[in-house]
């Protein structure tokens, strides 16, 4: 015979909240992980890119020294990654290589364009954005890496 169970909170045994379910029936999280990061100026770069804005960092770390995103928790992690460039590919690296092989986002055209990829990553992952064009870079200001830990 089923059961209903009737709550509004989920606690960790210490007390933080895992969850929380109002009176409508949504639920949000009480932690949550997720990243916004972009520039600041209208600049061209390339390679393993390294943002000097940090729109929101939330529950991980940025080195803004070398472009890299460590995560705290082992999970799925939904990452885009929007640029403004012609005749270029992009891909996500997790700790210095592709994790999916050969893939990456070829663009050809001057407009803007986003790669969405989920991304399963380990707890003290690093994740980069990585782009290479044919000589034209991408334009900071209308660059932007973002990710969110989906569970």
């Amino acid at each position: 015979m089923a059961g209903i169970v009737g709550l509004t909170e989920i606690q960790h045994q210490n007390g933080t909240s895992a969850m929380t379910i109002d009176a409508n029936g949504r639920m949000s999280k009480g932690v949550q992980v997720f990243w916004v990061l972009g520039y600041n100026s209208n600049s061209q770069v390339e390679g393993t890119l390294v943002f000097d804005n940090q729109y929101k960092m939330i529950n991980c770390t940025y080195n803004a020294g070398t472009g890299e995103v460590t995560v705290p928790v082992a999970g799925i992690y939904m990452c885009t990654f929007t640029s403004n460039n012609d005749n270029a590919y992009k891909h996500f690296n997790v700790n210095g290589s592709n994790p999916y092989s050969s893939f990456s986002q070829w663009h050809n055209g001057a407009d803007s364009n986003t790669l969405v990829v989920p991304l399963q990553l380990s707890a003290n992952d690093v994740v980069t954005a990585y782009m290479h064009t044919a000589g034209g870079g991408t334009y900071g200001s209308n660059t932007l890496f973002t990710g969110t830990f989906l569970g």
